[in-house]
């Protein structure tokens, strides 16, 4: 019979298995292989492989990798598959998709490389972000990160896969995390000031900001998300050229700072916005004190006193700005 029911289960020689050229998991962490090599060596393959038919006697995997190589490090001479009937590159790619987005998540730079094959491929052509995330098993938000991630140069994406090869401790991480939060920054600069950004280049000012990296200048990559923040300061009164001018200082000057470029420009200014709210919300909340009820409030004495405090305090302040009075 030809017709072979994919759930039935065989046994083949682990020779003639080949690795599958289009699974989008490059990256296999050491610690977890070994951890799957004592479960096999001590109770065996319970999952079986995933195989087809490819060139003549010889099966290309779909699925288990992991475990392929855990038992040829073993020395198995068999192991347990289901094989299946063989699918073109592009339905080989998406149950790769599937069949890992079910059981655990893939390293991000990876699935984007893959990603980028579908959707080059014709007929991916025209489909939109949901119809690429239901196809893929894959979030939106997801599948957009991934297109971040296809957009960045090679030499980009070669580092954040030499980070998890390599298998080294760094002071200085360079994940996919890393140009994700960097690009968010690099689009507001783009939007906002576009003549910053063409004069330096994307790719100018990401070798920037990993040198920054690399000095440890910037040692949480969340700081990448004042960057906007000093962006939009000149909704608060900032001065567009001061802006500009710290934007410039922060590309050009290695040593310097994104929280530091942050409390130059904004932060005074998101504090005092932060403030007048809450002035607006406090005179308003005073003057709805029924007077009548206020007679009778056991711990009026108290209330007036921080009233009488808050009131000196705000009078402290106006004398450092005299022309607040006129």
């Amino acid at each position: 019979m030809s017709n072979r029911k994919e759930s039935q289960v065989d046994k083949i020689s682990v020779d003639l298995i080949d690795i599958n050229l289009e699974n989008p998991r490059l990256i296999f962490n050491e610690t977890e292989l070994l951890i799957l090599l004592k479960s096999i060596d001590e109770v065996g393959i319970l999952v079986p492989l995933i195989v087809f038919h490819d060139k003549p006697g010889r099966y290309t995997l779909l699925d288990g990798e992991r475990r392929l190589r855990c038992a040829r490090r073993l020395n198995l001479a068999m192991v347990p598959v289901n094989v299946i009937q063989k699918p073109d590159k592009i339905e080989n790619i998406l149950r790769m998709f599937n069949i890992h987005n079910i059981r655990e998540q893939w390293k991000l730079m990876p699935t984007a490389l893959k990603l980028q094959v579908l959707l080059e491929d014709v007929s991916f052509k025209g489909k939109s972000d949901k119809d690429i995330a239901r196809l893929t098993g894959m979030s939106i938000s997801t599948v957009h990160r991934c297109q971040d991630l296809i957009d960045l140069s090679q030499k980009y994406q070669n580092m954040i896969l030499q980070y998890y090869e390599s298998g080294e401790p760094r002071d200085f991480k360079f994940t996919e995390d890393f140009f994700l939060e960097l690009n968010r920054a690099l689009k507001s600069i783009k939007k906002f000031h576009r003549d910053i950004y063409e004069k330096y280049s994307k790719t100018g000012i990401i070798d920037r900001f990993i040198e920054k990296r690399k000095k440890n200048v910037i040692s949480d990559i969340i700081d990448f998300r004042l960057i906007p923040k000093i962006i939009g300061a000149t909704r608060y009164g900032a001065l567009d050229e001061e802006v500009q001018k710290v934007l410039i200082q922060l590309i050009e000057d290695v040593d310097y700072k994104i929280n530091e470029a942050y409390d130059k420009v904004a932060e005074p200014l998101i504090k005092a916005k932060n403030i007048e709210d809450l002035c607006f919300k406090l005179i308003e909340q005073i003057q709805n004190i029924p007077v009548s009820q206020f007679k009778n409030f056991s711990k009026r004495e108290k209330f007036l006193t921080s009233l009488r405090n808050l009131k000196k305090i705000i009078e402290e302040n106006l004398s450092k700005y005299p022309e607040s009075r006129l």
